[in-house]
């Protein structure tokens, strides 16, 4: 399976969330990167993994229930369960094998 690349949330998304979180210094202090990175998130839009851990990080959060942010989340967590499974089904399949 070839690594798959999760599209970063939309510029005008990731400008309120980094806003939101009390800016790009505190940002950047709670992802442990530099102001330089978040500010390319400005430009670029935040990243998956940086959201996934936002999310979680700050979950309570108002703009962290907005529904595009979950909508992404959720069409990633799926695909990481669909992955799982396949795993999981391949291990199943040599359970008997030894036993």
């Amino acid at each position: 399976m070839p690594y798959k690349r999760y599209k970063p949330l939309s510029l005008e998304l990731s400008k309120e969330v980094i806003a939101d979180l009390d800016g790009t210094s505190e940002v950047a202090l709670q992802c442990r990167v530099t102001s330089a990175a978040v500010s390319q998130w400005k430009k670029n839009g935040l990243p998956g993994p940086q959201i996934r851990f936002l999310r979680e990080r700050f979950k309570n959060h108002p703009v962290m229930k907005n529904e595009s942010i979950c909508v992404g989340l959720y069409s990633i967590i799926g695909c990481f369960n669909k992955v799982l499974a396949i795993g999981y089904e391949v291990g199943d399949s040599k359970k008997g094998m030894g036993d």
